[in-house]
């Protein structure tokens, strides 16, 4: 809600008027938490720094430093003769007071250092009529193969997943040629990155797989990366029936990648306007395709699943990238303005990290979630969630945190035993003892599950942590996170 109606008008045009003192940034800054307090229900005097990190929402100083360092990129990206790129050579400053271009500079130098000379890329306007989806390329559901392939994306039955994969592969390759593609990416979300792609012949030939490897840049995404890697099994395949003098009229091939978001960009064009050398070669690859007269088809399968092209293809690709990282092996030193924002985006996080580690209020919260950004599981109902919400931010309506804040005369609970906190609501005290049955037993299986023993602060740690430590399976998490909204829901307290 807070993204969508308010944060559109606070930072509407916010290249032109950045440059504003601290004093106003303050007024902004008080307008965003108001806001997030109101929505997400936290209280008043509740940790700011704490609050941000519940709802996710950048900080408006950070916020505001990333924005401007995406405008200087996209200046950056625009060709010698366009006016801004010109401008640029004539911004002033005049002590602390700035140009908008001059600001955008200023703020723009971090990222600037952390592109270690590569070259942000020349954006390509592409015409209406080249983004017509080519009909030789389309992405298939694996199921629409084999029909009694099921694939789920949870990690459970992940035998299952690949004995119906390699099925599916066996069938296919009676009659097809099939490529697998991965892509890598060391040193971070942004860094060396390399692809593969692995052909494997027909069946029936006695031909060895054919490897390809590519180094794909010094600063590149994995979605770049998984890109270039079906760009290079479609390059290979091409190679491949030419060198061979197959003939393919009329007939299918299929590429194998474990990226969703690549073959969108394939087949969809996403993004084609911020990668140029992708439409390119991309055009050139319909052409021959036409020419053969064949069709590929794109599948998504799931990684590490012990699928011998995926696995060959994954490992050839990172032995590539530490090729780049290690200046084994040269890489092109440009870089799209996606990765550039994407890297600004990297350089917030971190900025926004280093100030949650040393805050000094939240210290709880931070126990909770101690990475910023961190998706938090919500619940349905809204006085549920906001009794979670209270319960990360350490500060509910139970008698200890009202006596506390001076609301209540005392921090016993109403049994009688002992104060009232988080930790005796949920295990101890007897006025809920009748709904506590379905709780404890989830945490007791979740606990069995990962084959670990856990004391009383744990366990309320297992329960309330965003962060999966014990590195649960996504299901049992998910019924973790469902097992205490219930129990909270059916306390019918509001805290």
């Amino acid at each position: 809600m807070y993204k969508s109606l308010v944060r559109p008008h606070l930072e509407y045009a916010i290249a032109v008027w950045a440059n504003i003192t601290d004093k106003d940034v303050k007024k902004m800054e008080d307008v965003q938490l108001q806001s997030i307090r109101r929505i997400i229900g936290a209280k008043s005097h509740s940790s700011s720094a704490a609050v941000e990190v519940v709802s996710g929402i950048y900080p408006l100083s950070i916020r505001k430093r990333e924005l401007c360092t995406r405008e200087y990129v996209k200046i950056l990206g625009e060709s010698e003769s366009h006016p801004l790129r010109k401008m640029l050579g004539y911004t002033t400053r005049k002590g602390l007071y700035f140009c908008p271009l001059e600001y955008l500079k200023t703020m723009g130098r971090e990222l600037l250092k952390s592109l270690n000379d590569c070259k942000i890329e020349t954006r390509k306007v592409i015409k209406a009529e080249d983004f017509i989806r080519s009909l030789n390329i389309v992405a298939t559901d694996i199921q629409d193969i084999v029909p009694d392939s099921i694939v789920k994306d949870s990690q459970e039955d992940t035998c299952t997943q690949s004995q119906n994969i390699h099925r599916t592969i066996e069938k296919v390759r009676r009659e097809s040629l099939t490529v697998f593609t991965d892509g890598s990416v060391i040193n971070g979300p942004v860094g060396c990155g390399a692809c593969s792609a692995v052909l494997l012949p027909l069946e029936n030939d006695m031909d060895d797989p054919v490897i390809k490897t590519k180094a794909v840049g010094m600063k590149v995404t994995s979605d770049r990366c998984e890109t270039e890697g079906i760009l290079l099994g479609m390059e290979l395949l091409i190679q491949y029936v030419f060198h061979k003098n197959l003939d393919l009229s009329n007939q299918i091939a299929y590429i194998f990648s474990d990226c969703s978001n690549a073959i969108d960009i394939i087949t969809k064009k996403v993004h084609y306007n911020k990668h140029p050398e992708i439409f390119d070669r991309m055009q050139y690859i319909r052409e021959k395709l036409n020419d053969l007269s064949c069709i590929i088809r794109l599948i998504k399968i799931p990684g590490h699943t012990a699928i011998y092209g995926n696995e060959v293809a994954d490992e050839k690709a990172r032995e590539e990238a530490l090729k780049i990282a290690n200046g084994t092996t040269t890489a092109p030193n440009q870089i799209s303005s996606i990765e550039a924002c994407r890297l600004a985006n990297e350089i917030a996080r971190k900025s926004w990290q280093r100030r949650w580690n040393e805050e000094s209020t939240g210290r709880q919260t931070y126990e909770y979630i101690p990475a910023v950004g961190t998706k938090i599981i919500w619940p349905n109902s809204r006085d549920i969630g906001i009794s979670y919400c209270r319960i990360l931010l350490n500060d509910t309506m139970l008698n200890k945190d009202s006596h506390k804040s001076g609301t209540c005369e005392s921090p016993i609970c109403e049994c009688g035993v002992e104060e009232e906190t988080v930790t005796h609501m949920l295990f101890y005290c007897k006025k809920y003892d009748q709904f506590r049955s379905d709780l404890i037993d989830t945490l007791e299986e979740t606990c069995a599950t990962v084959k670990v023993y856990c004391n009383i602060n744990e366990k309320v740690h297992l329960l309330l942590a965003s962060t999966n430590e014990y590195k649960i399976k996504k299901i049992n998490y998910f019924y973790l996170k469902e097992a205490l909204f219930e129990f909270i829901g059916k306390t019918g307290r509001k805290l």
